[in-house]
């Protein structure tokens, strides 16, 4: 038999593949969370190397119908995540779960516990709609962006967002301590993107918990 020609066979069956990634270990997720595509009549099933698959029904069917991907986490310590159909890459998307406030984070993982409200000094109403990112700085003084982005709370606008740098990245660290700067970027559907002042971390730890304000951030 050949086998070449029964993968290739296979891969032509799929109409597309979405790989989930735990956003802290990297390690695949596939146990205890749920897929729907919407705008297609069926579920995925789960390969054997842990990818979730959509098949085709016929050769000629593509993703036309598919209006949105949801992902639900739900007891899982993940956020779950809606994308639109113009962000389902074909024929494999990898989409990396943000932590949950609630995570079991390990020791070594650098980040910051935050809430999001919408004033300081006046109505002090968690921001319920932003996404939230960590961008650290590098020795030419450029802001770098960190995976993953979070969202805030659906209830108390709160989160967590981690920093994670590749082999490659070189941050600018403080020479007294250690410590890297890094800064929050928040974005709203209806209003541009802003940016905390900056503020340091201790590398491989969590940092308490900082309450920021949209108010107080800047464009």
């Amino acid at each position: 038999m050949n086998l070449r020609f029964v993968e290739t066979s296979r891969e032509r069956n799929v109409l597309f593949a979405v790989e989930l990634l735990d956003a802290v270990t990297l390690e695949r997720v596939n146990r205890g969370i749920t897929l729907e595509a919407q705008g297609l009549r069926r579920s995925p099933i789960t390969n054997f190397g842990g990818l979730f698959v959509w098949i085709k029904q016929t050769p000629q069917e593509d993703t036309t119908a598919l209006r949105s991907l949801v992902v639900t986490s739900g007891e899982l310590p993940y956020q779950s995540i809606t994308l639109d159909a113009s962000q389902v890459q074909v024929p494999r998307l990898t989409i990396s779960l943000a932590p949950r406030v609630n995570y079991p984070f390990q020791a070594g993982v650098t980040g910051v516990r935050g809430t999001l409200i919408e004033s300081t000094f006046g109505t002090r109403r968690p921001v319920l709609d932003a996404t939230v990112r960590l961008q650290w700085i590098d020795p030419l003084n450029d802001w770098i962006n960190s995976p993953p982005v979070s969202n805030t709370a659906a209830d108390k606008g709160d989160f967590v967002a981690i920093l994670r740098l590749l082999p490659a990245d070189k941050p600018d660290l403080n020479t007294t301590d250690g410590t890297m700067q890094v800064r929050l970027q928040a974005d709203r559907p209806t209003a541009m993107t802003r940016y905390s002042a900056p503020f340091n971390l201790i590398p491989g730890r969590l940092a308490d918990p900082i309450r920021f304000a949209w108010d107080d951030l800047q464009p």
